[in-house]
């Protein structure tokens, strides 16, 4: 194996590496089918720079949808 043939199979590996980590996320995102579907097929058809348009510009989970964790507040009056 030349490097020439090395050089192309690292390549061809790290495509495939960062076509997995962007499915994962499509899947992990929770998106109606057609949206998932639409950036699926954006980052299989364009193979090398698909699944970093789509890892960048995946719509994050809105702030209503994450549970709030924090106290309740409390009154900062003190009892005499």
């Amino acid at each position: 194996m030349n490097m020439n043939q090395i050089i192309l199979v690292l390549l061809l590996l790290c495509a495939i590496t960062v076509l997995v980590i962007a499915i994962i996320r499509i899947i992990f995102r929770r998106l109606p089918l057609f949206d998932a579907v639409a950036w699926l097929l954006l980052s299989l058809f364009l193979p090398f720079l698909g699944p970093f348009i789509t890892i960048a510009f995946l719509p994050n989970p809105k702030k209503a949808d994450i549970p709030n964790n924090q106290r309740p507040q409390t009154s900062s009056k003190k009892y005499d």
